[in-house]
Parts: C-alpha cells; structure tokens; sequence
C-alpha cells in the first residue's frame, strides 16, 4: 500500500518480535466501556513465509498492535479461518482483549471475603486474577494514554491533568462471588462502585481507568460549511451523525439497598438513595420522594420531556448496598453508564493520527466544530474504530460523547 499523508505504518507483531505488514485489510476497535475490544484482520502471506504464519497465528497466540512503533494493545487470537484457492493461502483472524479469559472463566463461586473494617480492594482482586496470569494492576491512567498517543507520560500528566488514582481509597468491606459470576464481572462488580472500569493497557497489564473530562482538547474536529476552512483541524469526511435519544434514558433513578440486620429486614431500615436529572419538575406523591435526593446536572446527554411523560423512573433492588452511600453510588453508576448513550457524534477522519499530531486515542477529547448544526464544544472520545484497507487507505471512525455525560462516580486521585 503506497502511503499519503494521512497514513501511518500499522504492524502486527509477534512475541518472537517479528511483524506482519502484509495485511489486506484490517479492523481495530476500543470502546471505554466495552474493554474486551475488537481486532480483526486479513492476510496472506507469502508462499516462504506460510508455514511461519501458520504456526503463529493459532488460536490463543498473542498479538501486539503498533501504530507508528506506538503500541496500541495486545490482543489475544480467538478465531481463525483458513481458505485454500487456487489465488493462495488466506487467513482471517478475530482477536480480543486478554481479558476475554477473565469475561468467559468463572471465579471461584465461593470466594467470600468479610471485613469488619475496609480492606484494600486490589488485594482482593490479584487473588482471583493470580489464577488467570495476571500479577499486577497498574493505576495510572495517565501511562497507558501516553503510550497510546505517542506522547511522553510526563507530557500527558502535566498538560491534560491525567491524574494517578489513589489506591488507599480503593476500599470496601465485602466481597461475595455468587454463582454464575465470571471473573470479570466479579470484578468489575466490585470496581463499578468505585467509579473505576478495569481494562487492559497498550502493553497487556491489568489497569483501572475513569473518564478524565478536566483535560484539554488534544484535537479539533471540523465540518462547516462548504467554502468554510480551519486551518489546522482535521476534517470529518462522509457522513456525520448526531444521535440524540430518551431510549434508555430516566428522570431520576431509585435504588434500594439491604442493610445488615441479625432480626431481619424491614423497609423502614432498608438504605436507599434517589438520584434525579436537574430541571424535571418535581411531581408529588411518586414513589420513594422522602428518599435522600442528589440532583444531577443537565445536559444535552439527559432525559427530556417538555410534555407528556416528564416522570420515567428506573427504581432498583440491590442487595449489595448496605448503606446509604453504597446506595448511593449505585444510583449514580447507573444513571450515569446510561447516559452515555443519550447524545452522541459519529463521523470519520483519515489516517490513525490527527493533524496535531496524537494518535486518536480513547478517554481523550476533541475540540468539535459542526457549523451547518450551530455545535461548538469539547467532546470526550467513547469509542475509535480504525480501518485499513489497500484499497480505501486509512481511516478513524470515532464515537464522542459531551464532557461529564457518562458518570461511574468520584475517583480518589493523589495527585500529579
């Protein structure tokens, strides 16, 4: 493939350190929230290296993606397909996260932790995750954004205000595996309530992320209209869509814990907390109004209903909140996760690295520029999808969400 300006060098590598370059297409997706993730490509080799690539790429083998010499993630082979014509040898292969042992393995379903004071939640985590290979959890988000975009980490930490998590606040009481869970959503069960989601770096190792939306734009985004120029921005081309939805969306949320009680349950001991979208009229006499109430600001993102049906309640049982606060931040977690679907931008831009330089990378934000829809803002990067096809080049499908729409909960950070 002859490479333009937009176009950057994509390898595959393997654990041996070898590459492969010769790849006829090729499908690479990260989401914030999904980070199992999506790599597939298709490729075939040449007749002196087939017997190598055969050996390679077997189902369960590694493979690292760099752009630019910039690693990206690394991928664990779950699928292969092989086809024999008379034009050669093909392969098709399906990768996801290493973490997709973890989404389909089950933990031990009576590992059972009890405290009767806080205790370190990594702790508790690497001795599931010791089972499955995996040794550490790192926590600096701001690392693993570096990495992705070509950036030193000192760079990142100091002009988009990434911030390292502070472990000593990563605490809780219980941990309960109930049966059916995997080691993933045992996990992230336990995560979740921390505002935290556990993912994998660009390098393989176990880390734990948050939507950092205090950051500057590290690109701008530009479609205007015809005539218009900004010198500088990278251009959507295609088509861009705006998506604006009350599906899955609610004016305010309920959940209902379990408090701990020897002599049994009554609903006036049960802990509970009621979070409700800034703005909505409040309406009298609807269920659990006495509960405690935190607002949420609005946003384009929100439920909205000038007329109609102004009250849409999502109320949820949850034995695993014991108290108020756990109540609490349940409520929020699942007002917030839902959120992030309520408005979104999709469109594309040539080449895997923008104008300004980065690579375009997830949890970082762009600067959007709409002029034939009236929009100026800053926009937080959900999802990339990048493509490379020998016939079409280059190409970054990107998902953004506005800044504070998904909502996991406050994150302890120390510091710089």
């Amino acid at each position: 493939m002859t490479q333009n300006k937009f176009e950057s060098l994509i390898e595959l590598g393997f654990t041996d350190g070898t590459t492969i370059r010769a790849v006829e297409n090729f499908s690479y997706t990260e989401n914030f929230l999904d980070p199992f993730g999506s790599l597939t490509f298709f490729t075939r080799p040449p007749r002196e290296r087939l017997v190598e690539y055969d050996d390679k790429l077997q189902k369960g083998s590694l493979i690292r993606l760099y752009i630019d010499s910039n690693q990206q993630a690394v991928m664990m082979i779950v699928k292969r397909t092989i086809k024999i014509s008379a034009e050669g040898v093909s392969f098709s292969i399906n990768c996801k996260s290493v973490l997709e042992t973890l989404k389909e393995g089950n933990v031990d379903p009576y590992f059972t932790r009890d405290f009767k004071s806080d205790t370190d939640v990594l702790g508790v985590l690497l001795e599931v995750l010791k089972h499955f290979g995996f040794k550490a959890i790192v926590v600096d988000t701001a690392d693993n954004i570096a990495i992705k975009m070509g950036e030193s980490s000192a760079n990142v930490k100091k002009k988009k205000n990434f911030k390292k998590i502070d472990t000593a606040s990563l605490q809780l009481k219980d941990f309960q595996a109930s049966p059916g869970d995997t080691a993933y959503s045992f996990c992230q069960k336990i995560l979740g309530r921390l505002g935290l989601v556990m993912s994998v770096d660009a390098t393989g190792v176990i880390y734990l992320a948050y939507p950092n939306y205090t950051q500057p734009p590290s690109y701008s985004l530009f479609l205007a209209h015809p005539g218009v120029n900004q010198p500088g921005a990278d251009w959507f081309h295609g088509e861009v869509t705006i998506e604006d939805t009350n599906e899955g969306q609610y004016s305010e949320v309920v959940v209902l814990g379990q408090a701990s009680d020897d002599d049994g349950q009554t609903r006036a001991n049960q802990p509970g907390h009621r979070i409700k979208v800034s703005g909505i009229p409040e309406r009298a006499g609807v269920p659990f109004e006495k509960l405690p109430t935190t607002e949420l600001e609005r946003g384009r993102h929100s439920y909205r209903s000038n007329e109609g049906s102004v009250y849409k309640p999502r109320i949820h049982v949850d034995k695993n909140s014991r108290d108020a606060d756990m109540a609490m931040l349940m409520a929020e977690l699942i007002l917030g996760v839902n959120n992030s679907g309520g408005y979104q931008v999709r469109g594309s831009v040539r080449g895997a690295r923008s104008t300004e330089g980065p690579v375009w990378t997830v949890n970082t934000v762009a600067h959007v520029r709409i002029g034939m829809a009236e929009f100026d803002e800053p926009m937080w990067i959900l999802e990339k999808t990048l493509s490379v096809d020998r016939a079409r080049g280059q190409e970054t499908a990107l998902t953004l969400i506005p800044l504070n729409s998904l909502r996991l909960g406050d994150v302890a950070t120390a510091g710089t």
